[in-house]
């Protein structure tokens, strides 16, 4: 930034002597470190995130940021006066409505990395040229959230409130290696994110190129480009886009903590589907690549689909996919067509699916628990043609009560016919084979007429894999219910039809009801009644 000799309280020019110019150079490098500091900080800073700035040094500036999809920076003092509010006013600051002694400035999301170097640059300069400030070691820093996301860090801008004097006593050399250190951690700070960027993009690259498709933005080596939209987008085909987020070094899906936003007046957490839209319609990258397709008109029409994936890479290089619903149409749709209809209007089908107790993306959805802590767990997902997306649940999206009813009522719309017969002596009720057998759980209708065939008032009901169930009474003796425990094991174990695995552990039905669950079916022998 070159300010050199300004920084000195005087101002003068009066040819000085060496040791006075390496102050200044000294000096000079502080504020060059504070300025990249504070670009990086306010572009790392969370949604709903705060950061002030107050001078010690008795001037009475601060500086203020939030972050509230964009960022407002604001810069004042109650002492601001006519040639200072000028001097900003010279610099692209806006004095505030709400109080005439605060001026500000706003970033609209996204904004580049760049913008947010302009921004610091700006408040160094209100700070420095217009207040006086003399040095940024002398403000004193506080930040915390205002929502609901994670503390701001502001590691890489430490400053510390130092009096006037402990800063007057410092020697050049003192201020030029604070400056450096801070300069070296920020760069080692970037290196780092520079790596999970990386990581970050061989994931998705492998994933695009698996599926055949065509990353339009996301990639290459440039970063930090600026805020965070979607990671990256992909073209599989031309009405079809696919948003994907990745996250490195994930070891349990269930941790990654979410970001949010506020989308037309609500607050939306990443992956659901309003979310989606915002980040895609918003990416500043996709407009040049879709119009270079000759797809700009078709994405602006509403005739792309825009399909999500979360993406994690693990510290053993395993990569994990989670389609978690949110699927939509580009909102943005021609002026002369009809509006999209909302998700009340639509003719959505919603079904029940049993997922393990330690199903990994629990975290990320809304889920209705079928017994104790190691029974399975019931989601609900959208049959689309034969593939069901589980649905992301948002206190601010369709109710997960309204959605778990209407699922449940298809599921009972399901009349699957029962199997009656014996295996290895043990009388069996199966209702298997379909889509929705194992869900057939939840169902008490259904359930009651495995009681009826199998004439028991209590029924062990095992459902070990996707389309598979199998009742038996609790009044099985030892043998047999050793026996129905290996069956269950075998059949929770046998992968050979490629269904997915729910539990090796069995429910205990009563009048088609769940009364409890055995995470561990050897002891079925012993948990049994003998009515």
């Amino acid at each position: 930034m070159g300010f050199g000799k300004f920084w000195r309280r005087d101002g003068s020019d009066t040819g000085e002597t060496q040791p006075v110019a390496d102050r200044a150079v000294a000096e000079d490098a502080v504020w060059e470190w504070f300025a990249a500091g504070l670009a990086w900080t306010l572009f790392t800073l969370p949604e709903d995130g705060i950061l002030t700035l107050v001078d010690e040094d008795g001037t009475g500036w601060f500086a203020q940021f939030g972050k509230a999809s964009g960022l407002r920076a604001e810069v004042g003092s109650g002492a601001v006066n006519d040639a200072s509010g000028l001097a900003l006013a010279e610099r692209g600051w806006r004095r505030s409505d709400e109080n005439e002694h605060t001026w500000y400035r706003y970033l609209r999301w996204p904004a580049r990395y760049t913008d947010y170097e302009e921004l610091a640059d700006a408040v160094v300069g209100a700070l420095g040229r217009v207040a006086g400030v003399w040095l940024p070691l002398g403000l004193r820093s506080q930040s915390w959230n205002d929502g609901f996301g994670p503390d701001p860090d502001v590691s890489e801008l430490a400053v510390f409130g130092l009096a006037a004097e402990r800063m007057r006593a410092m020697t050049p050399a003192t201020l030029h290696e604070l400056a450096g250190v801070g300069m070296r951690k920020l760069g080692q700070t970037k290196v780092i994110e520079q790596g999970n960027h990386q990581k970050r993009t061989i994931v998705a690259g492998f994933v695009v190129d698996s599926e055949g498709w065509e990353l339009l933005t996301g990639g290459g080596e440039q970063w930090p480009m600026g805020d965070r939209t979607v990671d990256f987008v992909a073209l599989a085909g031309t009405d079809r886009l696919v948003a994907l987020d990745v996250y490195v070094d994930v070891e349990d899906p269930g941790d990654i903590r979410l970001d949010n936003r506020v989308v037309e007046g609500k607050r939306v957490e990443r992956g659901t589907a309003p979310f989606v839209e915002a980040a895609v319609r918003a990416n500043p990258d996709l407009a040049d690549a879709l119009a270079a397709r000759d797809l700009l008109t078709a994405f602006h029409d509403g005739r792309m689909h825009i399909d999500y994936q979360l993406l994690t890479l693990d510290s053993a290089h395993g990569i994990a996919r989670f389609d978690i619903g949110a699927s939509t149409e580009n909102p943005r749709t021609a002026a002369s067509d009809p509006a999209p209809p909302t998700s009340q209007e639509t003719d959505i089908r919603w079904f029940p699916l049993l997922k393990p107790a330690d199903w990994p993306h629990r975290g990320l959805v809304r889920y209705q628990e079928t017994g104790t802590a190691g029974a399975p767990i019931a989601v609900v997902a959208e049959d689309r043609e034969g593939e069901f997306a589980v649905a992301v649940e948002h206190p601010d999206s369709v109710d997960f009560r309204a959605q778990w009813e209407s699922a449940i009522t298809n599921l009972e719309a399901l009349h699957y016919d029962w199997e009656i017969g014996e295996v290895a002596t043990i009388p069996i009720a199966n209702c298997s084979g379909h889509d929705f057998s194992a869900e057939k759980i939840l169902d008490p209708n259904a359930l009651r007429i495995a009681h009826r065939f199998l004439k028991a008032p209590r029924l062990w009901v095992s459902v070990p894999r996707r389309t598979c169930l199998m009742a038996a009474p609790t009044t099985l003796n030892q043998a047999q219910a050793v026996a129905f425990a290996i069956l269950i094991q075998r059949t929770y174990a046998d992968d050979s039809y490629g269904h997915a695995p729910i539990t090796s552990g069995v429910y205990v039905v009563e009048d088609g009801h769940i009364i409890d669950f055995v995470e561990d079916p050897e002891i079925l022998h012993a948990t049994g009644d003998r009515r």
